[in-house]
Parts: C-alpha cells; structure tokens; sequence
C-alpha cells in the first residue's frame, strides 16, 4: 500500500469519494478549491493498492498566525474500505503533515457510532475525541440524519412525532412557503 497526493489524478480521487457509501461533497477536490479561495490549501491524500484506491482524506490546511505551525483538518473524512487502509492513510497522512508543519489533524469522517474499524484505528493510531459539548461547537455535526423522500408525503407526516406534523401544518396555515430560488438577488427577501 501506497499513500500518495491525487493532485494529477483528481478524477479518479473524486470518483472514490462520489463511490464511498459516506462520501460527501466535503471530501471533493471541488471542496478543495472552494477553501482555497478562503486561505486554505487542500491535499487530496489517497491509499492506492494494488491499482484501487482504498482509502482518501481531503485535507485543508492553513497557517496559524503568530507561529510557524499549520492546522489540518479533513472534513467528513476520512472515507476508507477497509482497516489496513485507514490505518496506512492515517500513518502516511501523519507523516505528510509533520512535513507541513501541522500541530493537528482534525477529523470528523461520517461514520456510526460504534464502528469498530474506526475504533480500532483510532485506538492503534493514539487518536483522541475531543468532546464538543451538546456537539454545536464543532465545525460538523456529530450525528446526522437521513431521511428517504421515496415515500407518499402521508406517509413521511405520519412517521414524525405528532408536534413536528402540528409545526409543518402550522407554518401551512401561516402560508409559510418554500421555493427554489434560480438568482441571487432574489435571496433579499429571505436575509
């Protein structure tokens, strides 16, 4: 196994990501680019084996003021197929880092609560949770939800809590509306 920059090969970083059942559009060169524009530099790191990618991490970096050192932080990653992988990227990655000056490496990857390869690696690997509190003090929420839309709107109302189907028909009464907007300017009323 191999960890290396997708600087060349964005292509195919992204289609892992697109690919990963948690991937997500933090973890995107496209992400990447969108940092820069604010001061970050972003370094799509990758575990290539035996010609797959196995394991990615988007990583934003930027220089802290006052000291010569560097903050890293990979939002939503990183993704991984498998434990050998993530542990291989979280070496490789470490190490890359230290060659960049960072003093951390923030990770929130979107996994479930008990994954046990993430756990594994996170024992093996020294890495530390840093409790947030009620989980609003971090940069991504702790737990996320999905809800599937491929159901009736009945019965997506009838599989809520009876006070969330009360404030939806609420907000109808109160002709609260909701509509996709096609330019900015039109953003004036919602601010």
């Amino acid at each position: 196994m191999e960890t290396k920059l997708f600087l060349e090969r964005e292509d195919l970083f992204d289609h892992y990501v697109a690919a990963h059942p948690r991937g997500d559009v933090l973890q995107t060169t496209a992400w990447g680019r969108v940092k820069q524009s604010t001061g970050w530099e972003a370094f799509p790191l990758g575990v290539m084996d035996r010609g797959r990618l196995q394991a990615a991490a988007l990583v934003l970096a930027k220089r802290l003021p006052y000291i010569p050192a560097v903050l890293a932080y990979s939002p939503r990653g990183p993704l991984y197929s498998s434990g050998e992988a993530l542990a291989h990227l979280l070496q490789g990655g470490t190490k890359f880092l230290r060659e960049q000056g960072a003093l951390v490496w923030k990770m929130d990857p979107a996994i479930p609560e008990a994954d046990p390869t993430w756990l594994e690696a996170a024992r093996s690997q020294g890495l530390k949770q840093v409790e947030t509190g009620l989980d609003f003090d971090g940069v991504q929420p702790r737990h996320v939800m999905t809800l599937s839309l491929n159901h009736s709107l009945d019965t997506l109302l009838a599989n809520m809590k009876q006070k969330t189907r009360y404030n939806i028909r609420y907000a109808m009464r109160k002709n609260v509306t909701v509509q996709a907007l096609k330019e900015k300017s039109q953003l004036g009323v919602f601010y």
